[in-house]
């Protein structure tokens, strides 16, 4: 059996980066550049 993921079990980038996924919706996120498997928001991304 896998462990169930939670948002609170993510790390800050990562749920930083679901949050502004959530508050998008239908929107777009590009030019995120990931570090490692790890978002980053310095600079931070364009949302269309």
């Amino acid at each position: 059996m896998s462990k169930e993921m939670t948002k609170s079990s993510l790390s800050s980038g990562r749920i930083h980066l679901v949050e502004l996924a959530q508050k998008l919706n239908h929107g777009r996120i590009v030019l995120l550049p990931v570090l490692d498997g790890e978002p980053q928001f310095d600079p931070p991304p364009t949302v269309l």
